[in-house]
């Protein structure tokens, strides 16, 4: 059971809400009636998601690198049902290694399942996988790499991928003593829930227990949004958060973990959340911790080593999940959004009606589809980073949002199929392009259509 109710904790300027979310999911109605999607050719199974296969470290430096001929079953959703070793060529002392390490490794495969008659069904192949060679010596340069000197955010979650759970504990406590220092220890309190350390020098004494209960709100939110197709990888270990009073210790803190500054809040692997209260609205800071707590949720409880969401998706399902309305009774509503609200702005007199940032973000792609300079779905998918977060990251971040709410509430049907199986491959790595084809019948180009004339009627 949530926590219920939505209180404010925080005094005039530092208010932040307590989320208690009753989720409520598949919320946003659909206006048309569901069009049909034409029937899939006939086909045989096409590969999504394919691990090279590398010798086990057992074997690294003997230079045996065997070809394995296997039968695999996929069923009708692509998922690999079973794996046979049928011979290993050339045969040699570690034949049970290469074996076991195969059918655990062809498991975590992933496929288009066939079509026949247009209906998915379940099949058999047959086929032979070469292994690779790796050398011990780039095994041991792996393990050499400190993420702390990476400055790109990205580049650190890769390198931590090579790194035991022990030692990603023992980066996570240089963070935070690194962000330690930038509090008021006059004023510093910790509360500690099942999933969170929350760390903050806010004024206001009950402010770290109602940030925690709200980041807990959010990732109970999220186990119901991904499961049961998608199962939540078991916790490593507690997310680590430092709520800073003024901007400008968040800012330090940022610094000195190699990120930038400019924002109200920020994630940094292997688990740490930053976020700072000199915020414009309390709305504006529950969103912040919403969006952010999706990025710490995505890396430990979502990928797997070695995997990471597509840019788009990424960033999508934040703003999605950040945007959804949370009523006056606490429910947050997913994919049902507020464009403007009535706020009362501190030092002014009144009540104002603002613009919110779902509505603004809105707005801003609207006007790109009218005159002709939105981001194409191929733009999506082909992003780097130096783009999404450039100068066009204005259209980056509403455009991948309002795709993720377009692909759950476009027809009636797809919250409840067609996006938890799109979930599910791009979790485990399946290109998006194949992905979106396979799993909602139509081409990219197509989607890119149907996709503007939904977002031009919202």
């Amino acid at each position: 059971m949530l926590s219920a109710g939505i209180r404010e904790r925080v005094g005039r300027r530092t208010a932040i809400l307590l989320i208690a979310i009753a989720v409520v999911l598949g919320v946003a109605p659909a206006s048309a009636q569901p069009r049909e999607v034409a029937k899939l050719p006939d086909r045989s199974p096409i590969p999504l998601l394919h691990f090279p296969l590398l010798a086990p470290i057992e074997t690294a430096g003997s230079g045996v690198a065997p070809e394995v001929q296997v039968k695999v079953k996929i069923d009708a959703r692509g998922r690999v049902t079973g794996v046979e070793v049928v011979a290993i060529r050339p045969s040699s002392e570690w034949d049970d290694i290469f074996r076991r390490q195969t059918i655990e490794s062809i498991l975590q495969w992933r496929y288009a399942p066939a079509i026949e008659n247009g209906k998915a069904v379940a099949t058999t192949l047959k086929w032979s996988v070469q292994y690779r060679v790796v050398e011990s010596t780039s095994l041991r340069q792996a393990g050499n790499l400190d993420p702390f000197s990476a400055k790109s955010p990205e580049t650190r979650r890769a390198q931590l991928q090579t790194w035991s759970d022990e030692k990603r504990r023992e980066l996570l406590e240089r963070y935070a003593r690194s962000s330690e220092k930038h509090l008021d220890p006059l004023q510093r309190r910790l509360y500690d829930s099942p999933q969170f350390i929350v760390i903050t020098d806010a004024p206001d004494r009950n402010t770290a227990q109602v940030v925690a209960q709200n980041l807990e709100a959010t990732y109970n939110l999220l186990d119901h949004l991904f499961q049961p197709e998608i199962e939540p990888l078991p916790e490593r270990y507690k997310v680590v958060v430092y709520l800073f009073r003024h901007r400008q210790s968040f800012t330090r803190a940022a610094a000195e973990l190699h990120l930038p500054g400019w924002s109200s809040g920020l994630y940094a692997p292997p688990g740490v959340l930053l976020f700072h209260l000199e915020v414009a609205t309390p709305e504006r800071l529950q969103q912040t911790l919403i969006h952010e707590a999706f990025h710490a949720y995505s890396d430990s409880h979502l990928l797997r080593p070695g995997l990471r969401l597509p840019r788009f998706l990424e960033e999508g399902l934040a703003e999605y999940i950040s945007n959804s309305w949370i009523t006056k009774k606490g429910q947050m509503l997913l994919g049902k959004t507020i464009k403007s609200q009535f706020v009362i702005r501190h030092n002014l007199p009144g009540v104002l009606r603002r613009v919110t940032h779902a509505g603004y973000s809105l707005a801003e792609l609207k006007k790109a589809l009218r005159q002709h300079y939105a981001l194409s779905i191929d733009d999506l998918f082909r992003t780097d980073l130096g783009l999404f977060y450039g100068p066009k990251g204005n259209l980056y971040y509403p455009t991948s949002w309002l795709f993720v709410h377009f692909l759950r509430h476009g027809e009636e049907e797809w919250a409840t199929h067609q996006f938890p199986d799109f979930l599910l491959y791009l979790v485990e790595g399946y290109p998006p392009q194949e992905v979106l084809e396979a799993v909602y019948g139509a081409t990219p180009e197509q989607i890119d259509l149907r996709f503007r004339e939904y977002v031009k009627g919202l």
